[in-house]
C-alpha cells in the first residue's frame, strides 16, 4: 500500500469531515482512467450515400 497524506490548510475538521476527505481523495486517485471516446469522423452535413427512388419528389 503506498503512503497517502494530505494537510489541511485552513478551518479545524472534526474526524468525520476528515475521514470523508480521506476517502474521496482516495477513490479519485485510485479512478481508472478511460479512454476518449473518438468523434465520428463523418461530417454531419453530408447526405446519406443512398437515397431511394422517387425521394427528390418529396
Amino acid at each position: 500500500m503506498t503512503a497517502f497524506g494530505f494537510t489541511v490548510l485552513r478551518g479545524r475538521p472534526d474526524d468525520e469531515e476528515l475521514a470523508a476527505l480521506t476517502v474521496a481523495l482516495r477513490l479519485l486517485a485510485e479512478k481508472p482512467r478511460t479512454e476518449a471516446v473518438q468523434p465520428d469522423p463523418r461530417p454531419g452535413w453530408t447526405r446519406p450515400a443512398y437515397e431511394p427512388p422517387g425521394a427528390w419528389s418529396r
